[in-house]
């Protein structure tokens, strides 16, 4: 019982140990099962935080393109507003193009219209112009036949003439007093006074010529007195033939133009004056412009006075000058004191005398001036008239008066007209060449610069206007002695002579400015040779009287004074 007992016991005790080591081996279990699902349970929450931080990531990405398509939004939203703005005010646009158009194509039919019209009057003008062309030439015909026979007739008459002239010719004197060299005085004076009486009846019948021309106590009488008065006092019979066969000269000049004018319109008498002039007859020049002045009606006063202007353009100033004085009395009978007519006339007058280079220009410019405003002329006449006057004062050497009167003008020239106009320009410039004389070189340098800049955007640098303005901008150069304005001079000289040619006196007046920069750099030769250029360019053209014939004249006393100043130098550096 006991061992039984005891071996209950043992099965007890071996059975509680191996429930005890099946619990430690339960536990064991466990605890390596927990090991595991921790580790696993760890694994998966680091995949998770893992996938958390993608999520995390990628909703940031999200939310970046959401905030960009939102920008996206907003940006295609003003875009489609801007887009209906510019739809709008495009159909506006065009609204308002179609409204020009249809106004452009009203006022195009109108001016068709219109220019339809002015072609229907200008054919009938032309037309009406072509019948009067047509009944004027044959007029002009007629007149032409009648010329023939009238220079038929006097080529006879001068035929006629010219063998009575032949048979008083002055050589018959010479032979004589040849043949009478060894008589005493009084034969010889004799003699002298035989002849004279054969050549008084040729001398009688011209001074009877121009009597019934109206044109006594002329220039033939003073010939032959010329002649008597030489046959009385001459010291030998050289002289006395001389002014035997002056008088006959003159004799025959008169006669051919007193012939040639009666038969002469009133501008043909006014050529025949202008040749009197130019063969030293003055006072039949005169009596034949007065005549021509005289005999006209209006319409021949006005043809007068559009010769003289094309005397003053053609540069006979002095023929212009002369003709014009003679019209005025004419003009003022037939127009009155304050036409406009008569004042062109006193206007084309004192504009001759002013190129002429006569002081007189300066005191009939200033009262024509006074005489234009208070006959109430129109504005634009008073204002060249007294741009004039302002030119005549500067030419006579009064620069500060032209300065005061300028100062006065250019201001009503700018308000009427404009600075850039034609007047304008010229007016600026004429201040320019005041300030100039005054002794402001810069002043007038600057102003002539800018209005050649102004001339060469109007009308190329190649200009007329361009290259006058250069050149009057070197003369200011020149006064500054620069001593690039000869190089300056010489480098526009062929533009020059190619616009105004060779003959023109704007080539006289750049080669008195190369002569003025010669002498300024030393070079007397140059400028001597420089000199003598201008002066053969003004000497057909220019009086001696001209503004640049007087500058000229006073470069040469400062070329001179300037070599006598180096010789005295000279002398008193010698030992």
């Amino acid at each position: 019982m006991a061992d039984s007992g005891i071996g209950l016991i043992t099965l007890v005790a071996i059975a509680a140990a191996v429930i005890a080591l099946a619990g430690m081996a339960a536990s064991v279990v466990v605890a390596w099962k927990r090991s595991a699902l921790a580790a696993a349970a760890q694994a998966e929450l680091d995949a998770q935080r893992s996938a958390v931080g993608r999520l995390s990531a990628e909703r940031a990405a999200a939310e970046a393109d959401a905030a960009e398509a939102r920008a996206a939004i907003a940006a295609a939203e003003e875009a489609r507003v801007a887009a209906e703005g510019a739809a709008t005010e495009a159909a506006a646009a065009r609204a308002a193009l179609e409204a020009e158009a249809a106004t452009a194509r009203a006022a195009a039919e109108t001016a068709l219209a219109e220019a339809m019209t002015a072609r229907a009057a200008a054919d009938a003008e032309a037309r009406a112009a072509l019948s009067a062309a047509e009944a004027e030439t044959r007029r002009l015909a007629g007149r032409l036949a009648e010329a023939e026979r009238a220079l038929a007739a006097r080529l006879e008459a001068l035929d006629r003439r010219d063998a009575e002239i032949r048979r008083l010719a002055p050589e018959g004197l010479a032979a004589d007093l040849a043949a009478l060299e060894e008589a005493g005085p009084a034969a010889r004076a004799a003699r002298a006074e035989a002849f004279l009486s054969r050549l008084r009846p040729g001398l009688a019948a011209a001074h009877a010529a121009l009597a019934d021309a109206a044109l006594a106590r002329l220039d033939l009488s003073a010939w032959a007195s010329s002649a008597r008065l030489a046959h009385e006092t001459a010291p030998d019979d050289a002289a006395l033939a001389a002014a035997a066969a002056e008088a006959a000269e003159a004799a025959r000049a008169a006669i051919d133009l007193v012939a040639e004018a009666r038969e002469a319109d009133a501008q043909g008498v006014s050529r025949c004056a202008a040749s009197a002039k130019e063969r030293g007859l003055p006072r039949l020049a005169g009596a034949l412009w007065s005549r021509a002045a005289g005999a006209a009606d209006r319409a021949a006063l006005t043809d007068l006075a559009s010769a003289a202007e094309d005397a003053l353009w053609a540069g006979r100033w002095a023929e212009a000058a002369e003709a014009a004085a003679q019209l005025r009395a004419p003009f003022r009978a037939a127009f009155g004191d304050a036409a406009v007519e008569s004042l062109g006339v006193t206007l084309t007058e004192g504009r001759a005398r002013l190129f002429e280079g006569d002081p007189a220009a300066a005191g009939l410019l200033a009262g024509l001036a006074v005489e234009a405003a208070g006959a109430g002329a129109p504005a634009d006449f008073q204002r060249e008239v007294r741009q004039l006057a302002a030119r005549a004062l500067l030419d006579a050497g009064r620069a500060d008066e032209a300065e005061q009167a300028l100062a006065a003008l250019i201001p009503e020239i700018e308000a009427a007209a404009g600075l850039d106009s034609a007047e304008g320009t010229a007016a600026r410039a004429l201040a320019a060449r005041a300030a100039l004389a005054l002794g402001r070189a810069d002043e007038a340098r600057a102003t002539f610069e800018a209005l050649q800049a102004d001339a060469e955007a109007r009308a190329g640098p190649g200009s007329r206007k361009a290259l006058g303005c250069a050149l009057d901008a070197a003369e200011a150069h020149v006064a500054l002695r620069d001593p690039m304005a000869g190089p300056a001079l010489a480098a526009i000289s062929g533009s020059l002579a190619r616009a105004f040619g060779d003959a023109h006196p704007r080539l006289g007046q750049l080669a008195l400015l190369r002569g003025r920069a010669a002498l300024a750099a030393g070079d007397r030769d140059a400028a001597a040779g420089f000199f003598d250029e201008a002066e053969a360019i003004w000497a057909p053209t220019l009086g001696p009287r001209h503004p640049w014939r007087r500058a000229l004249e006073e470069a040469r006393a400062a070329a001179a004074r300037s070599e006598d100043d180096d010789t005295d130098d000279a002398g008193a550096a010698a030992p």
